[in-house]
């Protein structure tokens, strides 16, 4: 267990032990932050190859959520909150509406469909009158899913609740990886975890799409829906030291410039195998250009 972890889980005890279990009077690590990491894994974008296999290997359920987060570049409590109604749905323009409520930014922002995201949200609100209430197992939770069920949400689970519960979101994208073949954690030589794929990667794939088809900073900025437009330059930062090694190796009479091992190359526009599934290939491009 890293130290860190075992800081967080001896918070946690003090914690108990000062309510409920009233043992001691007060948690001396209360407040305490902890220490920032020297070398922190980061997150990465999923390849152009991961996202058909992520795709293809997951149940329509969930391949549905997926490509939602893929096109739009949500966060997954945005998507969670999703309805059918016209805040959130301007089937007029085709947008994708994130009110200001609901944003982390909490700033409104629009997000073109493409046609399959269309359809997809269209089929799911032909269906939502069929749905039905997932089975619990006990009373307790078999009342408190009856409590959450929904016909009103757009995504929901397989009980036909809201998302907001990121452990089962969490627990599907982890299995969906799995048939998919996609490895979760990527490991340096000396053991040390250097990359990592969570929900949040499908924001960054999103994102990472959008810079290399050549959107705009600011464009990239609204869609992401980031405060300041410092936050989507840091990203701009990440991804274009990756494609200056694939200008390099462009060159006629050069031999290339290999990136560490443990860094995956960006998508390359045009690449052979590459599906139909990226933003800038739908109608996100109408932000985009």
């Amino acid at each position: 267990m890293s130290l860190i972890r075992a800081g967080r889980a001896l918070n946690t005890m003090l914690s108990w032990a000062v309510d409920p279990a009233r043992l001691i009077g007060s948690n001396p690590l209360a407040g305490l932050k902890p220490l920032t990491h020297l070398r922190p894994k980061e997150g990465r974008p999923l390849t152009d190859d991961e996202v058909p296999r992520l795709l293809g290997k997951s149940p329509p359920h969930w391949r549905d959520i997926w490509y939602a987060l893929l096109v739009t570049g949500v966060r997954k409590g945005e998507l969670a909150g999703i309805q059918f109604s016209g805040e959130f749905l301007d089937w007029e323009s085709r947008d994708l509406i994130i009110p200001a409520w609901l944003a982390k930014s909490g700033v409104q922002r629009r997000i073109p469909m493409d046609d399959r995201l269309v359809e997809i949200i269209k089929r799911l609100e032909a269906a939502r009158s069929d749905r039905q209430l997932g089975k619990g197992r006990g009373k307790v939770s078999a009342a408190r899913m009856e409590a959450r069920f929904s016909r009103d949400h757009v995504f929901t689970t397989t009980h036909n609740t809201p998302l907001d519960h990121k452990g089962n979101l969490w627990r599907a994208f982890v299995g969906c990886l799995k048939r998919a073949g996609i490895e979760r954690q990527t490991f340096g030589p000396d053991g040390r975890l250097l990359e990592h794929v969570d929900l949040h990667s499908l924001r960054r794939t999103f994102a990472t799409s959008l810079i290399v088809g050549g959107a705009d900073p600011k464009t990239v900025q609204e869609l992401l829906g980031h405060k300041t437009l410092a936050m989507t330059m840091k990203v701009y930062a990440k991804v274009r030291s990756q494609t200056k090694r694939q200008a390099l190796g462009r060159l006629s009479y050069g031999a290339g410039a290999s990136g560490p091992e443990h860094v995956l190359p960006l998508p390359i526009n045009g690449a052979a195998g590459r599906q139909p599934v990226t933003p800038t290939e739908s109608e996100t491009q109408r932000k985009a250009v």
